[in-house]
């Protein structure tokens, strides 16, 4: 997923320019990337080694993820919450995306962000 869909997300459910509003940039989902990977490295025997050790790159992973996942759900509740141009389906949609994020994986994370993002367009959303 590009970093560049987070952010839009975030704008569009805030109407708002980058830096308008907190997490409406695409380097909190770089960064979240980022410990993902690495973690994923340290997992798989490819860490560097002498650096953090497993348990310092999981709870960075998790910290980062928790980021990301507490910014896309609080642009859909803020979009189920103060817009009324949502029809029936497209509530319910957005309603199953945020029961996806309970368990979050970087695809389900994608996942929720595309399918979001299109409705949010759908519904007349734009970042400023």
């Amino acid at each position: 997923m590009d970093a560049t869909a987070y952010e839009l997300l975030i704008r569009q459910a805030n109407e708002c320019g980058r830096m308008d509003v907190d997490g409406a940039d695409a380097n909190v989902y770089r960064v979240y990337e980022a410990a993902a990977m690495a973690y994923s490295a340290a997992l798989n025997g490819a860490g560097k080694p002498g650096g953090p050790s497993n348990e310092a790159l999981a709870y960075d992973a998790g910290f980062k993820t928790g980021i990301v996942v507490a910014y896309v759900k609080a642009a859909i509740y803020k979009v189920l919450k103060e817009n009324n141009n949502l029809d029936d389906d497209q509530y319910t949609d957005l309603e199953k995306n945020l029961s996806q994020l309970v368990k979050p994986s970087k695809s389900v994370i994608d996942t929720v962000i595309k399918s979001s993002g299109n409705i949010f367009r759908a519904i007349g959303l734009r970042a400023r």
